[in-house]
């Protein structure tokens, strides 16, 4: 199986793909979105938490198109990921965030929206974004890492980690 960094590296590189219907999603929009998925984070389902992330498929579907993922390794990475590495990736960032969330004394329904910035940029290859969400809850000023990869049409939320709490 695969090391969790070359799956990280791997997940990094496809979540700058794009997303369809509910999920389509613009640059300003991915802050929109991981800020909604973190107010309701404790008491959504893992399968509804999963389904606003970029799926496998997608990632395999990305790898197929030269356009979008430019460098030949990258692509030959991205149609090695299963569902099973992904899923733990997932569930991994996820319980990061509930924990350090804890740990901040971040109260998640009572989160206030302060600002979300990020970068374009080319990894490996793909175009992707690069974020960090801040927000405050019960006076705590909190900063979290967002990612998104470009599909060619929109961006795709592909994490939502590191969260920490900043000094006031």
């Amino acid at each position: 199986m695969a090391s969790a960094f070359a799956v990280r590296c791997a997940v990094a590189v496809f979540v700058l793909v794009g997303c369809r219907g509910e999920r389509e999603t613009g640059a300003e929009e991915v802050g929109d979105l991981a800020f909604e998925l973190l107010q309701t984070v404790p008491e959504r389902t893992m399968n509804d938490y999963f389904s606003r992330f970029i799926t496998v498929e997608e990632v395999h579907q990305l790898a197929r198109d030269t356009s979008l993922v430019k460098e030949r390794m990258t692509r030959e990475r991205m149609k090695r990921l299963t569902v099973e590495e992904w899923t733990a990736v997932l569930i991994q960032d996820r319980a990061a965030v509930l924990e350090r969330g804890a740990v901040a004394g971040v109260r998640w329904e009572r989160m206030a929206f302060d600002r979300f910035t990020f970068e374009l940029q080319e990894v490996d290859g793909v175009l992707g974004l690069d974020g960090q969400l801040s927000f405050s809850s019960e006076g705590q000023r909190v900063h979290v890492h967002v990612q998104a990869l470009w599909n060619g049409a929109t961006f795709r939320l592909s994490a939502i980690d590191d969260l920490r709490a900043v000094g006031n």
